[in-house]
């Protein structure tokens, strides 16, 4: 078995180092939005899980379900540290029936996303590998060979 070290970006599929990056940044987005405008945590969880999806599964090529889903929900648990470190402050408790509904549903709805966004990126990419497969079948070695290259303009002469 593999020595497990966060030296290295991947570690048996699992793009550490990505999902570190990229979920640091999205939280520190929410801090700053949270801080200088009106927007809290609470508002901006679904567009931060959204987002760990978005800009995840397009840069992993092996398990890609899995980092996306480990991104999103390290997203949520940082969402939820977040709410009750600067939105919770001073305020009176919200009932705990909303709190959870509120971040349940950030939190389903990007498992969902991801969970499609997959389907849709690799079905894409398969896609993507059978037409260029067709396209070499139809363009043969010989062909490529048959047609040398021409010259499209006459080469300059020099003048003696």
């Amino acid at each position: 078995m593999a020595e497990f070290n966060f030296s290295k970006p991947v570690v048996n599929g699992w793009h550490w180092r990505t999902l570190a990056l990229t979920v640091a940044a999205i939280a520190l987005l929410q801090i700053i939005l949270d801080v200088a405008t009106k927007y809290t945590v609470v508002m901006t969880a679904p567009l931060g899980v959204l987002f760990v999806g978005y800009l995840v599964i397009p840069r992993i090529k092996e398990r890609r379900l899995g980092n996306a889903l480990v991104g999103v929900t390290a997203i949520f648990v940082i969402d939820l540290i977040l709410q009750f470190a600067l939105d919770m402050h001073g305020k009176s408790p919200v009932s705990q029936g909303v709190f959870l509904e509120e971040n349940g549903m950030s939190l389903l709805l990007g498992a969902f996303v991801c969970f499609g966004y997959t389907r849709m990126t690799d079905w894409s990419d398969r896609k993507r590998a059978e037409r260029e497969a067709r396209r070499r079948a139809e363009t043969s070695p010989a062909q490529i060979q048959a047609h040398p290259a021409r010259r499209h303009h006459s080469k300059k002469k020099r003048r003696k």
